[in-house]
């Protein structure tokens, strides 16, 4: 009895090690985001101006920061105790994919510095929420083969990371896809692997299907019962027709093609995609030296390929192909797991060399990260010298006095990418300079957005006005005409008792004037706020 309890202490003490280092990565990586209290447009729109995210299919998000926290806004604590979140999902995926002593550190990092989960620490007002439900989804594979309770219990906790944020389903996917493949190539794929692998996914897939139809029809009870007007992003992540899902296919190739080739982007520039590459091809070398057969071993590459693919191919927004990175969070795991592949080759250069390049990508990611935080430092502080002009220009106006209605006409300019008219390879070309440039969450100004340029103003900077109505938008939208964008003096001025910012000319507008005013059909929705939102 002694001898058990001495050794369940020591795997304790091994786990609790492994939770301190990469803690410790974490703090050094994300020390600027710590240091500089950043905040992305999504922040003004949530705390500032308020959101309703049932009407996003995500009552537990409300349930998490309402009640669980309180309502409390905590833009140092939140991001920590999102770490430790992190740390322990990525402990959960060495747990599952049950991997050795010396391999959980560089695994449980990759996962937890990996970029693309910038774009969701950004967000200081939601880390906590995006963080949880990584925990509860590995939790929830955890469980699955443990019995009948344990599979009705991973189920209900599927169902809550649906309703957190549904793009979990990636990170799923690739988890287990992940777990599979470890499972066979440890077993030489034999044919008790194969077997065993039949019953995981089996089991897996029981879990997922009942998960995702109880989510499913508890959502639309919910959204009758409480009259949400439904985000159209929630309707577009279900299939209806052909064209949809040729336009879903085209949309995932591009982003696979993008995010996992070494190609440039703003997130993960070349070096780092490079050494994720080098990695994968490393992992590929592994598999083929398990396999017996040819035939094995293009099964094999098959299935590695299409591990990637399961990671971003759930819930897409099919009306642009701008995709924000924390969708594609399941190539985090695919690069953590692919590492995790290559500590399983016969081949002591081979490990060697994959440990190499690991630590280099965990350090690449710390300096990476610090980098692009500082970014959206400086922009937040482009906003507040931007928005302290503004302010100061409004109040030397004539005739101004607080309690006025403002109408901001138009928004900063940003990139912009369609699709429309385009051909496929037309398509994948111009969207690999985009992602090259594309900002997505990290560096956007406050007055890029709709649903932050006024929560910005307004409630950030204390500007004692309101927002217009839909009608006075609507006059705003045509005293602007014939004068010219911000920073233009005659861009700030009162007329009918409206204060007027003009920040892009009207005919460089973004939206539609229907939408800008308020009427119309698309226009209808349009209220400033957070729940006009392309997240």
């Amino acid at each position: 009895m002694l001898q058990v309890k001495s050794e369940i202490a020591r795997h304790c003490q091994e786990w609790k090690n492994a939770f301190y280092v990469c803690f410790a990565l974490n703090l050094l990586a994300y020390l600027g985001y710590l240091a500089h209290i950043t905040y992305a447009v999504d922040d003004y729109g949530h705390f500032w101006s308020g959101a309703n995210h049932l009407a996003h299919g995500r009552w537990f998000a409300d349930f998490i920061y309402n009640v669980l926290l309180g309502k409390s806004f905590m833009p140092t604590l939140s991001p920590v105790i999102a770490m430790a979140c992190y740390i322990l999902s990525g402990i959960g995926l060495c747990a599952l994919w049950k991997v050795a002593k010396n391999a959980r550190v560089p695994i449980i990092a990759l996962w937890s510095l990996h970029p693309y989960l910038l774009d969701v620490y950004n967000f200081r007002i939601a880390a906590v929420n995006c963080a949880v439900v990584y925990l509860i989804t590995v939790t929830a594979l955890l469980l699955v083969s443990k019995g009948k309770g344990a599979m009705l219990v991973s189920v209900i906790l599927f169902y809550l990371a649906l309703s957190t944020y549904q793009v979990v389903f990636g990170f799923a996917a690739a988890a287990i896809m992940m777990q599979v493949l470890l499972l066979c190539v440890r077993e030489g794929f034999s044919r008790d692997a194969m077997e065993q692998s039949k019953k995981l996914v089996l089991s897996y897939a029981i879990m997922l299907v009942c998960a995702v139809v109880l989510y499913a029809v508890l959502t639309k009870v919910l959204f009758v019962l409480f009259d949400v007007d439904v985000n159209p992003r929630v309707q577009a992540g279900f299939l209806t027709e052909f064209d949809q899902l040729k336009a879903k296919l085209c949309v995932v190739g591009t982003i696979l093609f993008v995010r996992l080739g070494p190609i440039k982007e703003f997130v993960l520039p070349f070096a780092g995609k490079l050494a994720l590459f080098i990695i994968y091809l490393l992992g590929v070398f592994t598999a083929f030296g398990k396999t017996p057969r040819w035939s094995v071993r293009a099964a094999a590459l098959l299935w590695i390929a299409l591990i990637p693919l399961g990671a971003v191919c759930f819930m897409l927004p099919l009306e642009t192909l701008d995709m924000p990175w924390r969708i594609s969070l399941g190539l985090a795991v695919f690069a953590a797991g692919m590492f995790a592949l290559t500590q399983e080759s016969d081949s002591a250069i081979l490990r060697r060399a994959s440990f190499a390049v690991g630590v280099f990508l965990v350090a690449y990611f710390i300096l990476n990260n610090n980098t692009l935080f500082y970014r959206q430092y400086l922009t937040n502080q482009k906003d507040l010298v931007t928005g302290i002009r503004i302010i100061a220009k409004i109040q030397s106006l004539e005739g101004y006095r607080p309690g006025m209605d403002l109408a901001i006409v138009g928004s900063i300019k940003k990139e912009d990418f369609s699709r429309e008219g385009k051909g496929t390879l037309e398509i994948v070309r111009e969207f690999t300079k985009f992602c090259s440039v594309r900002r997505y969450s990290l560096a956007v100004s406050a007055f890029e957005a709709d649903w932050s340029k006024y929560s910005f103003l307004l409630k950030y900077m204390d500007l004692e006005l309101k927002q217009c109505s839909p009608q006075a938008m609507e006059k705003a939208s045509a005293f602007s005409l014939g004068r010219k964008p911000w920073p233009d003096p005659s861009s700030v001025f009162i007329q009918d008792g409206i204060v007027v910012v003009i920040l892009s000319k009207p005919d460089d507008l973004p939206f539609s004037p229907e939408a800008l005013t308020g009427s119309g059909e698309k226009g209808k929705k349009y209220n400033g706020t957070r729940a006009s939102s392309p997240r």
